[in-house]
């Protein structure tokens, strides 16, 4: 079950992804979300994947509260002979180069925090992006 749920956007292109894996729809954020789901479904790895998984608290150096929702957690399959889920999950960030670039100063923060977030679940965060060429 999402904990944030994603609706439509003047900034972006939202809409839903079909998932033979999931038994219905994932909803997605931006383009390179749906392509990055789309990779998530025909890749033999993967078991199965849910989007804005868990929502990590953190401070400001300031003390303020703020939350953070990354984009994808995925289950892969331990061996393709076994078909067990592979735990602990790791968790994606996915965000176009250009927009880490520009806004890495407010992109630190959060990404550090869902590191520390999926580390406590025994997960990891990582960070696709457009420029790679590769399954996640």
């Amino acid at each position: 079950m999402p904990k944030r749920v994603i609706g439509p956007s003047h900034y972006s292109v939202t809409g839903r992804v079909p998932s033979a894996k999931n038994g219905s729809g994932r909803d997605a954020e931006s383009g390179l979300e749906q392509d990055f789901l789309l990779l998530l479904e025909f890749d033999r790895a993967v078991a199965r994947y849910g989007v804005q998984p868990m929502t990590v608290h953190w401070q400001t150096d300031a003390g303020q509260k703020r939350q953070y929702t990354p984009d994808v957690l995925v289950i892969y399959h331990y061996a393709h002979l076994q078909m067990v889920p592979l735990h602990p999950p790791p968790i994606f960030e996915v965000k176009p180069v250009p927009v880490l670039k520009r806004d890495w100063e407010n992109w630190r923060p959060k990404l550090n925090s869902s590191m520390n977030g999926a580390s406590q679940y025994g997960s990891r965060l990582k960070i696709f992006t457009d420029h790679q060429n590769q399954n996640p």
